[in-house]
């Protein structure tokens, strides 16, 4: 074993995790790297990207209660998550962490649960499986990678409805004021949607999960209609067949989803 993964062992063991332990690699963007990076930028154009961290405390709890090691990622954060195990490291707020320790973590995961900020991609590179919550937009969805998938819920302002998966797709903007001056209300996840799409996603890895027959058909339908959309060819172009929509999400969005 190289000098270097004998010491992230070693740093690992020091929480009671052994080789051949499970772990999940959480990383769950808000906006205080950039404006302690770059304060002089204004980054409000994309705050839309951010996410409270508090809300995935039962989705942590509900890991580490399957005998789960579950680290918090993140170079500079807002604050701390208030929960307490001995199977959860707040890594963001540890003074020992280090570059070498973010890319081990990220390329040797079980799952990596982000909501899209950049060093996820080390998990994706290394295979790692990826469910991918609370981001948008829903085009640039992790198509060729073994991940699922729970965007933010987007509503008409003029009338409550969610937009449809065809709607999502073309209303696809990366700045916050987009999405108003197209009249849609970007909501977060509730911490009830994270704990059942994070329960999906490891009962998948698992081998627990078994979908129906109309599941089957959902999936089937979202890839016919992301590949018919026109971003397709620009932003795709193949499918992994274990990309898909988050049954627990097309549960909530409805049947009208996938017309």
């Amino acid at each position: 074993m190289p000098s270097e993964e004998r010491l992230v062992i070693e740093w690992m063991e020091h929480f009671g995790w052994r080789t051949g332990d499970p772990f999940v690699c959480l990383l769950v963007r808000d906006s205080t790297y950039l404006t302690s990076h770059l304060p002089d930028y204004n980054w409000d154009y994309h705050s839309y990207r951010d996410s409270d961290i508090q809300s995935y405390v039962k989705a942590v709890d509900y890991l580490t209660s399957q005998n789960v090691f579950v680290f918090r990622m993140g170079r500079k954060m807002a604050f701390p998550m208030n929960f307490s195990h001995p199977k959860f490291v707040d890594y963001a707020f540890r003074v020992d962490k280090s570059d070498f320790l973010d890319v081990w973590l990220f390329a040797n995961c079980s799952l990596c649960i982000s909501t899209g900020s950049g060093p996820d991609m080390v998990s994706n590179v290394f295979c790692r499986p990826i469910l991918s919550l609370n981001f948008l937009p829903l085009q640039d969805l992790w198509s060729w990678s073994n991940a699922l998938h729970y965007p933010k819920i987007l509503r008409w302002k003029r009338c409550g409805e969610l937009l449809s998966l065809s709607e999502y797709l073309t209303n696809s903007y990366h700045r916050t004021s987009e999405y108003k001056d197209a009249g849609i209300i970007v909501n977060d996840l509730t911490e009830n949607q994270i704990l059942d799409s994070v329960k999906e996603s490891w009962e998948r890895l698992t081998g627990y999960w078994n979908s129906t027959s109309e599941e089957k058909e959902c999936d089937e339908r979202f890839k016919e209609i992301l590949k018919a959309h026109s971003s397709f060819r620009n932003f795709h172009g193949f499918v992994h067949p274990e990309s898909r929509l988050a049954t627990t999400f097309l549960k909530f969005s409805g049947r009208s989803f996938l017309t």
